[in-house]
């Protein structure tokens, strides 16, 4: 391998070494949140939050990049380790909204693109990045090129539909409208996951990156 690649896989590998410790970290953050409630704090608990999620679907995307770097059971040891630690962060993001619900909205897209990625509603890592990161704007440049590539020749049909239901369902969820037709193949192509996520967030869109109820 050269030295780029290694380098990217030795930092996923450290990261999830480092596992333990954050979930650590989230509990002691957790505590604090339960004595003092200032606005102060809350700040810092999104903050934290939102960077631990950009953390996670970053690596996602970065493990997808090398993938044939990998021989396909570290590949699946390091994705699913990932994932569950993508879990762990939303447990600990709803029990440290008990009682403060505003925390969890001010997450925004980072919280919604967590839900879709533990719920297996989305399954192309590049574009949970865009969807947590509030993004439409490279959003609708994927779009536009997988109908390029697609009329082209260039993508399987079942990766087209999988990767556009997933930029048009993080475009809704971003509060973007979508065109009847767009709005029309959603609905039509939906996997179980993506209804099940979007039966879960569908009172909810993001105004200036804010969780707010339609």
């Amino acid at each position: 391998l050269n030295f780029e690649i290694q380098s990217s896989l030795r930092r996923i590998v450290d990261t999830l070494a480092s596992s333990h410790k954050t979930s650590s970290h989230f509990h002691l953050i957790q505590m604090s949140s339960s004595n003092t409630n200032t606005f102060q704090t809350d700040q810092k608990l999104i903050f934290n939050l939102q960077q631990q999620i950009t953390r996670l679907t970053d690596q996602l995307a970065e493990l997808e990049e090398y993938k044939a770097e990998l021989d396909a059971d570290e590949y699946d040891e390091i994705k699913q380790e990932t994932l569950q630690e993508l879990k762990e962060v939303q447990e600990t993001a709803d029990k440290m909204a008990e009682g403060n619900l505003t925390l969890l909205d001010s997450l925004g897209a980072a919280a919604l693109a967590m839900r879709a990625a533990v719920s297996n509603a989305f399954h192309t890592p590049e574009i949970l990045c865009m969807f947590a990161k509030a993004q439409p704007a490279q959003l609708r440049n994927r779009f536009d090129e997988l109908q390029r590539d697609y009329k082209l020749g260039k993508v399987p049909k079942d990766e087209y539909t999988q990767q556009t239901i997933e930029v048009l369902a993080a475009l809704q969820r971003l509060g973007e409208r979508l065109s009847d037709q767009e709005e029309q193949f959603l609905r039509t192509n939906m996997t179980e996951n993506m209804k099940n996520f979007a039966e879960l967030s569908n009172d909810v869109v993001l105004k200036e990156n804010v969780i707010v109820q339609k």
